[in-house]
């Protein structure tokens, strides 16, 4: 036993050095491997016509990734960032293939109606992003097409048309001349925010092609969700002012307003008129400003002692000869008329209290514009 385990040893011992080398060579090539595989396979995210998915690669720049996943990049084509760009940990490719895009653009009616073909090459690959690119269709327009409606590789060819003049009938209320981009009656309501459901009537037909100044009528029927945009005022900041009398308002700085989208629930009534607006969600689109605003906070009764001071010199008994009495020139016939005589023959000889008194019933009367000049450079008017 002791000899064939000696044997054993003599034959391991015997194997050749360059079986040896060989073996480490090997070694040494696996390991270099798996390290390179680890240098450079790198997961990107690719975005096509904005659909976005993770990939794995070995390239090492964006145009070799692009042609490893069979997109061959052609001058024109949208690609971000640039083919030349090496590609680093989660690199994001975004590819968009150039494609033609055509619009025929109808305006006027009858024997004035006239045809616009415009065609480009654009990389969007929605219609509503493409016509951003065609100057000559306006967002009033409009398509036979819906705005998300995907452009192929190979090309889309839509219509467009400009808006005409109708008469609109709806939610009970009386006729409204207004314009909308539409090619039928229906597409005219969808376009206008108020598009028709099946439980609603309208004429003429929805579908009929929509004319220059045609007449539609909506019935509406049940329950309408709807979203109404309102503008929000801004935010005041309140200043006391004590130099201005009390309640005059002056705006120092003007915040800009907000707005709002307001979903409501309208309830209509047989005869399609909204009888009810039931809120059910407020969503702020555009946060307000604020403003600062000057608020006076004099007493009421200070502005009668600054308007003597402006038309008599605060001399509440003065007595000019010139037909004006008093601290606030009362002619006689004003003091007479507004109850002056239960205090005083004339204004000049009755007390301060009682001219405010009967003063106070002609700014009842004739308002501030009893005292023209005074009044307008104290503000009052």
């Amino acid at each position: 036993m002791a000899e064939e385990a000696q044997q054993k040893t003599d034959t391991h011992r015997r194997i050749h050095p360059a079986w040896r080398i060989l073996l480490a060579v090997a070694l040494v090539a696996v390991t270099v491997m798996a390290s390179i595989s680890m240098v450079y396979h790198r997961t990107v995210t690719l975005v096509v016509d904005g659909e976005k998915k993770q990939v794995g690669t070995y390239s090492q720049t964006v145009g070799e990734a692009l042609e490893s996943l069979g997109y061959k990049a052609a001058t024109g084509d949208r690609v971000e960032p640039s083919l030349e760009t090496q590609l680093g940990a989660n690199t994001t490719i975004t590819y968009q293939q150039k494609r033609p895009f055509t619009v025929e653009i109808h305006s006027g009616y009858g024997k004035r109606a006239k045809v616009e073909r415009v065609s480009i090459i654009t990389t969007a690959y929605t219609v509503e992003e493409a016509l951003k690119e065609v100057k000559a269709v306006r967002p009033s327009y409009g398509i036979n097409v819906a705005p998300d409606k995907r452009i192929p590789t190979n090309g889309l060819s839509i219509e467009a048309i400009v808006p005409r003049t109708i008469w609109l009938t709806d939610f009970g209320k009386k006729p409204v001349r207004i314009r909308v981009g539409a090619f039928t009656v229906r597409d005219a309501l969808a376009k206008l925010g108020t598009p028709l459901r099946s439980t609603d009537d309208v004429t003429p037909d929805p579908d009929a092609d929509l004319l220059p100044n045609m007449k539609i009528k909506v019935v509406r029927h049940g329950d309408m969700m709807k979203d109404r945009v309102i503008t929000l005022k801004p935010f005041e900041k309140i200043l006391k002012d004590p130099s201005q009398l009390a309640g005059i308002r002056t705006i120092v700085k003007r915040g800009k307003p907000g707005q709002a989208v307001l979903t409501e629930r309208l309830v209509f009534d047989k005869k399609g008129r909204i009888v009810k607006r039931i809120l059910i969600k407020r969503v702020v689109t555009v946060k307000p400003g604020r403003s600062t605003v000057k608020v006076g906070s004099q007493p009421v009764d200070a502005v009668w002692d600054r308007l003597a001071q402006c038309e008599a010199g605060g001399n509440w008994a003065i007595n000019t000869g010139n037909g004006f009495f008093g601290g606030l020139q009362f002619t006689q016939g004003t003091w007479e008329a507004h109850g002056g005589r239960a205090y005083a023959p004339r204004a000049d000889l009755a007390t301060r209290e009682e001219q405010i008194t009967v003063a106070k019933r002609v700014q009842a009367s004739q308002g501030w514009g009893a005292w023209p000049a005074c009044t307008s450079s104290m503000g009052l008017r």
